[in-house]
Parts: C-alpha cells; sequence; structure tokens
C-alpha cells in the first residue's frame, strides 16, 4: 500500500508543478532568435590583380573549350 501512496504523493506533485509551470508563462524569460546582421552599405571591393587574373583564366578556359568543340565538330564532318 505505501508504493500506492508514494505514487499518488509523486503524482500530485509533479501535477502541481505542472500546472504552476502553465499558469503564469510570462514569469518566464522568452528567448528570441537573433535578427541577421544587416548587411554593410558598401560592398567590399575586390583586389584588381586577383580580377584580371580572373578574367585571363576565364578568357583562356573559353577559348580551350572552343578549340576541343572545334576539334570535335572536324572529326563529325571527316567521317
Amino acid at each position: 500500500m505505501s508504493n500506492e501512496d508514494d505514487f499518488e504523493e509523486g503524482l500530485k506533485q509533479i501535477l502541481s508543478n505542472e500546472t504552476s509551470r502553465n499558469s503564469s508563462p510570462g514569469d518566464r524569460k522568452k528567448t528570441y532568435p537573433r535578427p541577421p546582421d544587416p548587411p554593410a552599405s558598401q560592398p567590399q571591393a575586390k583586389p584588381s590583380g586577383n580580377n584580371f587574373i580572373e578574367t585571363l583564366i576565364r578568357i583562356a578556359a573559353a577559348l580551350i573549350a572552343l578549340g576541343l568543340l572545334a576539334m570535335f565538330a572536324l572529326q563529325l564532318f571527316q567521317r
């Protein structure tokens, strides 16, 4: 019988704690996600040296791609 009494007493404590939590939600501190930082008014400029090298690499890649495409087309027409 003491187990049942202990069970009922523990259940009453748990229920009383839950009702006190639910009855005063304003007492707890509400946490909201932090808003994102606003973007900078002026974007940071890239160094001009890297931009020039990047442009050269892109032009070289385009020329290589065109050359390979031309070689492929020549092989198709020679058959």
